[in-house]
């Protein structure tokens, strides 16, 4: 997933740049906040352990899927596919031939760890996950006459949706317009079926964590959103939302090779930082200023977890405002509040079994600066002071290494500007820290 909040996607050299310069070699490294899993997946292809958590049940399942396991999902077609028109069945084997041979360029280029002997042996081990994505991406609604066919998205997050009516808090109506019909009608296809599948005991925990990986990273390219999903356009789609869906084939070349241990959570990072197992380096990229990812990315969420809900229609009864979130899925971040930062943060610190902490800081829009403006130094020199701190971190051992990128800002009109990524380092002190009186004094 890419179009993710503040995906570090663009500094992952940077990153492994300072973990070669800890000489952990290859450890073990906690994602403390992993998001779209862009830098844990990266860890992983670099050789390490790496531990991945994160409140929002879309990261989870990319570490089922992608990061925990280190083999590809097979599907047992016979099983699958057992109701389905022969019509389906080579409709799927055709669009699959095609599926595997749009990769043919990616493994010449990337193959190089050898995970696969040959183009024969990566299109006869991924042959079962291209039908099944194939079938999902192609077939009608009567390809399977068990599965029943629900139309959640359809009703509740396009315009010609029966459920779809919204009120919002200015007293404005309208209805939710993240998809076209066409495209709303796939995604209740391919849910439908997945959830079926899931139920029927058809699926392992990574087969359908898989399916959803390619679902998400294939609606990504259709959705008809504002940046996140927490917005869309009202009345138009754009040009994006009028292509119709499109498998994404997963990339699986550097996640195979290596056969280190992986872990993944979903949880609150201070509940998880306290069981997770020791590590050479916590990396924290924290969320900086008032958003809350459950809510902006609620959508991807709901499609994570469709399978598991028991009783969908209870749970769409209870979606509110205009985004259409179910309030119960719903978590404050610590860190998404200003006054509560500093404090979280020195709290997760302390409670981390590792040897080194690295951080990172975008100077941008956040609890102490405005994109817009000359000086954004204040957050900057904050968490300077806190890796300074010697009750958590060792005296001389901090240090900051700055990454400069070009940053898209559409607010106001404004197109481009120069900003700064920092990476903040500090090895972390034995001594038992003097947790109430610091807080005070960081966060003053």
């Amino acid at each position: 997933m890419n179009r993710y909040l503040g995906t570090k996607t663009k500094i992952l050299p940077d990153i492994n740049k300072v973990l070669v310069g800890l000489q952990v070699n290859a450890g073990r490294v906690c994602d403390v906040f992993s998001g779209s899993l862009a830098v844990s997946l990266f860890l992983k292809r670099s050789g390490y352990s790496v531990i991945a958590n994160d409140i929002n049940p879309l990261s989870y399942a990319y570490s089922q899927a992608f990061l925990i396991p280190n083999d590809v999902p097979q599907f047992d077609i016979s099983r699958l596919l057992k109701e389905a028109h022969p019509t389906e069945i080579r409709n799927a084997k055709e669009l699959a031939k095609t599926l595997l041979e749009n990769q043919r360029v990616l493994f010449e280029k990337e193959n190089r760890h050898g995970e696969f002997s040959s183009w024969v042996d990566y299109t006869k081990r991924l042959s079962s996950l291209a039908l099944v994505s194939a079938f999902l991406e192609g077939a009608f609604k009567s390809a399977l006459q068990k599965c029943r066919v629900r139309s959640c998205i359809t009703d509740h997050y396009t315009k010609v949706g029966t459920k779809s009516h919204y009120k919002s808090m200015r007293g404005r109506r309208g209805r939710r317009n993240y998809f076209s019909e066409k495209n709303g009608r796939r995604m209740d296809f391919i849910l439908s079926h997945i959830r079926h599948w899931w139920k029927e005991g058809l699926l392992s925990e990574q087969g359908k964590c898989v399916l959803i990986s390619i679902l998400l990273d294939g609606m990504e390219r259709c959705v008809n959103i504002n940046g996140t999903y927490h917005d869309f356009p009202r009345q138009t789609l754009e040009e994006r939302a009028r292509r119709p869906y499109r498998t994404c084939f997963p990339n699986y070349f550097g996640l195979l090779y290596a056969k280190q241990k992986h872990w993944a959570g979903c949880k609150d990072s201070l509940e998880f930082i306290r069981e997770a197992p020791a590590h050479d380096v916590l990396y924290i990229d924290p969320p900086y200023n008032f958003r809350q990812y459950t809510a902006y990315y609620h959508l991807p969420n709901f499609i994570t977890r469709y399978a598991d809900i028991g009783n969908l229609e209870a749970y769409l009864k209870n979606i509110q405002f205009v985004r259409g979130q179910n309030m119960a899925d719903d978590f404050a971040s610590p860190f998404s509040n200003k006054e509560q930062f500093l404090s979280s943060l020195r709290q997760l610190i302390v409670d981390a079994k590792c040897r080194f902490v690295v951080m990172s800081y975008f100077d941008g829009a956040n609890h102490w600066n405005r994109f817009l403006e000359e000086d954004n130094s204040l957050g900057y020199h904050l968490l300077g002071r806190f890796f300074r701190d010697e009750n958590l971190f060792e005296r001389g051992s901090f240090k900051v290494v700055p990454v400069q990128r070009n940053n898209y800002q559409s607010q106001n009109g404004h197109a481009t500007k120069k900003v700064t990524e920092y990476l903040f380092v500090g090895r972390k002190t034995l001594r038992k820290p003097k947790f109430v009186k610091e807080i005070s004094h960081v966060a003053a």
